[in-house]
């Protein structure tokens, strides 16, 4: 019988430092305790089962990890019933340990109590693991582009240039020189610019915690709309957009009328590890059936809060068909790749297919461990090209 050189076992809070020592090596989000409890023990999913899930699993040794998978439960509904589904989130195997790898992914996806196993932000290293477990990515085209708008040139064009390895004063001359041809090329081809949008309706704003009964109804109204979707209820948002390790507090900006909420867009400022260009990023965005003229109007707004803070870019994570549609018609850059970010599979394997077909999966940058990534622009890391983070 073969002797495995690594314990298994499941993650505790006395691994918090442990965990983040091991994740620095792919500069993955760090989380303090607080965030931990947040994220597992304050999970609204989490606490209304009887027996708490586990906060992830470890590989173990010499009193040392050598692999780390995180495990979180979530809300869905499915053509408006309750499904219990899991993300697996921040999951990492230093090159040595891999040949067991495998062992952290057949942990998370033997638990009990899940009907849906799913990943958002899978790579090209990560998605044939998924692969090997019988996961699916969904057959919308939409969940292989980013969609990205430009906020404000100069400040594109200065992180470009300081991307490139310019000083950052020079980036910020050559960026203020070139940003009027930026502007005017943009102007004339509309790209990466969303058509001028004029409305009357005033937007409303909100911060987490003032979040209220508003968001309730509207959620009423969107999960009786057939597809697969996170639950969105305003004890669930709060939960979502209150995150101690985010660095900032999202903003939600919504439109209402004498019914209640259209919809909603929250946004977060975000450095992503791999590209330390500070981008306005789309946590989320909601319309009620029937209500697609919000969509505009929220990325207007949107767009007006990146330039007010020093934001260059606004980046929509690849999502579900319908919002994607809306998205496309306001001219973005669509960011594509080759592999699959979003992977899924049902704990009756039979209902994988029907879970994966088009049209089904209404994902935006909220379901699985998507949100849970954003941090801020203080915190963002170079990935080193020669590592591997899943």
């Amino acid at each position: 019988m073969r002797t495995t050189r690594y314990t298994l076992r499941p993650t505790t809070l006395a691994d918090v430092e442990s965990v983040n020592a091991l994740l620095r090596e792919v500069a993955f989000k760090p989380r303090s305790k607080a965030g931990w409890r947040w994220l597992f023990l304050d999970n609204p999913a989490s606490r209304r089962q009887a027996s708490p899930p586990a906060m992830g699993w470890v590989l173990e040794r010499g009193g040392a990890l050598h692999g780390y998978v995180g495990n979180v439960h979530l809300d869905y509904v499915l053509d408006g019933k309750p499904v219990r589904a899991a993300t697996c989130t921040s999951d990492y195997v230093r090159p040595g340990a891999r040949a067991e790898s495998t062992r952290l992914m057949s942990a998370f996806f033997r638990q009990r109590g899940v009907d849906i196993f799913l990943n958002t932000t899978a790579n090209e290293f990560s998605e044939p693991i998924y692969r090997l477990f019988k996961a699916a990515a969904p057959a919308d085209s939409s969940f292989s582009e980013g969609l990205v708008w430009v906020a404000n040139d100069r400040i594109a064009l200065r992180d470009t240039f300081a991307h490139a390895g310019l000083p950052r004063a020079l980036a910020g001359f050559l960026a203020a020189a070139c940003a009027p041809a930026s502007l005017l090329v943009r102007s004339l081809t509309g790209f990466a610019k969303p058509p001028r949008h004029t409305s009357t309706d005033a937007v409303l704003e909100f911060r987490p915690d003032q979040i209220d009964a508003r968001f309730d109804r509207l959620w009423e109204q969107v999960a009786a709309a057939p597809g697969l979707r996170v639950r969105r209820d305003a004890a669930r948002l709060r939960w979502y957009l209150s995150d101690p390790d985010a660095g900032s507090v999202p903003v939600i900006f919504a439109l209402a009328d004498e019914e209640g909420l259209l919809g909603y867009a929250a946004a977060a400022r975000h450095r992503s590890a791999t590209a330390p260009r500070t981008q306005m990023r789309i946590i989320d965005l909601v319309v009620r059936p029937g209500a697609a003229r919000a969509v505009p109007v929220l990325l207007q707004r949107v767009l007006a809060h990146a330039r007010d803070t020093g934001a260059g870019l606004v980046f929509c994570a690849p999502g579900g068909a319908s919002l994607a549609t809306e998205l496309k018609t306001l001219r973005p850059y669509r960011l594509r790749h080759s592999y699959a970010s979003h992977l899924l599979r049902a704990s009756q394997g039979s209902d994988t297919a029907r879970l994966a077909a088009p049209g089904v999966w209404e994902a935006t940058a909220l379901d699985g461990d998507a949100p849970f990534c954003i941090e801020n622009a203080g915190i963002g890391a170079l990935v080193s090209a020669s590592r591997q983070p899943g």
